[in-house]
């Protein structure tokens, strides 16, 4: 009961580090891509084809970075499972 009780810590621990780098992360980017789209397009130093051709990309990046998230979330929910599942086999044994 301990041992379950003390991995489902861990697994809730990494979770919720995992949760606040990928928070901070994110809006360390979304600062980014906004100053720099901002410079540029202020600026003449890019043709309004290149800064499309930025925006696509950046539409690309945000939708790996949400792939990522969802698919590193299911894992900690089928972890979760696994040791509720497992805890249940235990008792019952």
């Amino acid at each position: 009961m301990q041992t379950s009780k003390l991995t489902k810590q861990i697994i809730d621990f990494q979770k919720s580090t995992f949760d606040t780098f990928y928070g901070t992360m994110t809006r360390i980017q979304n600062q980014m891509e906004s100053t720099t789209t901002n410079l540029l397009k202020r600026s003449s130093i890019m043709p309004e084809e290149g800064i499309k051709a930025m925006d696509a990309w950046t539409s690309v990046i945000k939708q790996g970075q949400s792939d990522v998230k969802k698919l590193i979330d299911d894992s900690f929910e089928a972890w979760e499972s696994l040791l509720t599942t497992t805890v249940k086999d235990t008792k019952a044994s």
